[in-house]
């Protein structure tokens, strides 16, 4: 619409000249005619008096009829027509009434001096006037001008100027021409313009990449289109440039079925999703919308591309997160019932231990115990991969646990292996348990060396850092915020791209069999996951990998621990008669308990669930001085069980065991509420300790 427009407004400003330039040409020949029968210079004297006198009658008549039609047509056509003295002043010898319309100014001022061309010309553009007037007379061809010219109300209007010089006696004596006003024009220009800009700016500045194709040949990118492949804006314009250059092997088939069914007639979307290739023959995932449409006369297809490369990484950050949190709500789920199962074969066979004189029954007893334990450290490995182990945290200085483990760390990895530590001095303080921080950097020293069976480098550092929020665009499962990173860099075998998304998985390992359980880094990312803690591997084949953990920066102090002494066995004092209601919803677990702390003197209430439980406590009228709950049993966990007791028996004391917790009582809430806990599976010593010790403990 928009060309038509200009080619007919075009069109009208060419028969207007072509009408001016007529009107001009009629003019020359009754220059004698035009003002007082005379031609007249700036002094206002007549250069040319002398009029042929006509003989006859009928010539008179066609001066006459002439002089009209040239009158008529001045008056008539839409634009100023003039005859100017070539002077300083551009003094006006003849000028039409339209002269007044577009300056304002009367025809007698112009022809009287008052005023003339020359003094409405802007400043900006007199010299562009004089300069091109002047070149044009004395080469003695027409001129064309386009300036603003002053009306009398102050207002500038663009006009467009047709002229040519008139000589006498070899000199440019004279100027002619037409003048049209262009004001609108040019206000139209100008909005084009700018809309054309602004649309320019628009394309250019887009976050996706925009091309126009005409057959298979691009005929138009953007800077982004061009940024997003790495080529130039020569290479892809090219003709032996197409859309399949753009194109990772796995699209190209799919492209081909697109273009087939358009051959056949068939309708196809006008979105797509493709992976594309860069000049360094890098992947890009893509999103295309496309239409048909005009360009410069011709059918082409316009497109938009939008690159999702991030989009689609962020979509299998979140995919694999959730993989490993749906894996881990099982692993968690086994682990707590085998922690039962364990609790009674290792707590059973202790008893039998201890009820036992004959060596051979101790040693083979000894063995279950063993297996026991090696069944709990498993079962602990799926708890941590789970986040659902009880941890204690402390604040504590990575670099103090990193110091104590130095010699251990280098009787791991072996005398083929170099350790190499630099630790910052002006570490921040992290919030944990102290013995998790231990495994996770044990598990990762433990891979790093089986990655490096002919020897190598292995480094640890500690830094503080900040992630930004930029970062953490790139990263959803983390907070901005400051936290305190440890690094383990080893010069290994590197993991292959293709399974570094499944090393999280229990289970999963790429060792040979009975080397390796597939629980070492999935233990190590549960531990910094129930840290609120972010874990990332860098890895590359033959030339290592790099663990990075984070762990929140917190502002507290770091406290010396004391060491526990052990405790004997007989060295435990018995109960006083103290009466426990023990709420177990396994019953091996619960006839465990209930064994060990009769046989230790308390009386005991045994109840298969929170609600039993209740009921027995609301039936006893004697006190009840200890709760012993399993937190999670069916219809009313043992958190709610020991707040309701708790309502109805102030002076209650409680202990709560689990093999995990979950969401009704984090490890936290556990032990900032003073809760007594005790971890499964246990010993009859460890249950038989934690009893008296809550017993004993003055209320607060």
């Amino acid at each position: 619409m928009t060309i038509d427009f200009f080619y007919i407004y075009t069109n009208i400003g060419v028969l207007a000249v072509a009408a001016g330039v007529l009107i001009i040409s009629l003019g020359m020949k009754h220059r004698s005619r035009i003002k007082r029968n005379g031609i007249w210079n700036t002094a206002n004297q007549p250069l040319a008096c002398e009029v042929q006198q006509t003989e006859g009658q009928n010539e008179g008549v066609h001066i006459h009829d002439s002089d009209e039609r040239f009158r008529l047509l001045a008056e008539n056509i839409p634009g100023v027509i003039y005859l100017c003295n070539n002077d300083e002043e551009y003094s006006i010898i003849y000028i039409n009434d339209h002269v007044e319309s577009m300056t304002g100014y009367k025809v007698d001022e112009f022809e009287d001096g008052t005023i003339s061309l020359a003094r409405l010309i802007h400043p900006e553009d007199k010299n562009y006037v004089v300069e091109h007037v002047d070149q044009a007379v004395r080469a003695n061809r027409p001129f064309e001008l386009t300036y603003r010219l002053k009306h009398k109300n102050g207002s500038w209007k663009w006009i467009k100027e047709y002229g040519i010089g008139v000589h006498r006696y070899g000199e440019p004596a004279m100027l002619e021409g037409f003048i049209t006003d262009i004001t609108t024009q040019k206000k139209i220009e100008n909005a084009l313009k700018e809309s054309e800009e602004r649309l320019r700016n628009i394309v250019e500045k887009s976050n996706d990449g925009i091309y126009v194709i005409q057959g298979k040949q691009f005929v138009m990118v953007n800077k982004k289109f061009m940024s997003m492949f790495g080529y130039t804006t020569e290479e892809i314009i090219s003709p032996d440039f197409t859309f399949m250059n753009l194109l990772d092997e796995e699209s190209i088939p799919l492209i081909e079925e697109r273009r087939k069914k358009r051959e056949r007639g068939e309708k196809v979307s006008d979105r797509i999703t493709f992976v594309g290739r860069t000049r360094e023959r890098k992947k890009i995932h893509l999103e295309a919308s496309m239409s048909a449409i005009e360009w410069e006369g011709k059918p082409g297809v316009l497109g938009m591309l939008r690159d999702v490369t991030l989009q689609k990484q962020l979509e299998e950050q979140l995919r694999h997160s959730q993989k490993i949190e749906a894996v881990g709500r099982v692993a968690g789920g086994l682990a707590h019932d085998f922690n039962n199962i364990l609790t009674a074969i290792s707590g059973y066979a202790d008893l039998v231990s201890m009820q036992v004189s004959d060596e051979a029954v101790k040693n083979n007893v000894q063995e279950i115990v063993t297996a026991s334990e090696r069944a709990t450290d498993l079962v602990k490995q799926l708890l941590a991969f789970s986040r659902r182990n009880i941890a204690k945290p402390v604040p504590v200085n990575l670099n103090n646990i990193l110091t104590a483990m130095h010699s251990l760390l280098r009787r791991v990895m072996g005398e083929e292996i170099r350790l190499h530590t630099h630790l910052d001095d002006s570490l921040g303080t992290i919030e944990i348990d102290p013995a998790l921080v231990e495994q996770v950097i044990m598990n990762l020293v433990i891979n790093a060396r089986d990655a490096m069976p002919e020897g190598g480098e292995l480094t640890i550092e500690t830094y503080n850092t900040e992630l930004s929020r930029d970062y953490c665009e790139l990263h959803p499962d983390v907070s901005p915020g400051t936290y305190v990173a440890v690094s383990i860099t080893d010069t290994g075998t590197g993991i292959p791209e293709d399974i570094r998304d499944r090393i999280y998985e229990p289970f999963f390992t790429t060792k040979e069999k009975g080397k390796g359980t597939g629980l070492g880094l999935s233990t190590v990312y549960g531990i910094v996951k129930q840290s609120d803690g972010h874990i990332f591997c860098y890895s590359e084949i033959g030339c290592g990998t790099t663990f990075k953990i984070y762990f929140p920066r917190v502002s507290k102090d770091v406290k010396k621990t004391r060491k526990k002494k052990s405790t004997v066995y007989n060295d435990i004092p018995r109960g006083k008669n103290e009466i426990i209601l023990l709420a177990e919803d396994e019953d091996s677990v619960r006839q465990f308990c209930s064994t060990v702390l009769k046989d230790l003197g308390y009386t005991i209430l045994e109840a298969k669930d929170g609600n039993e439980a209740l009921e027995f406590s609301r039936q006893h009228n004697d006190d009840i001085h200890l709760l012993v709950a399993d937190i999670m049993m069916p219809g009313m966990n043992g958190k709610e069980l020991a707040d309701k007791l708790c309502e109805e028996r102030t002076s209650l004391k409680v202990i709560l065991m689990s093999g995990y917790t979950n969401n009704v009582m984090t490890s936290r809430n556990l032990l900032d509420l003073g809760t007594a806990f005790i971890q499964k599976p246990f010993t009859p010593q460890t249950l038989a300790l934690r009893v008296r010790e809550v017993l004993d403990k003055k209320r607060n």
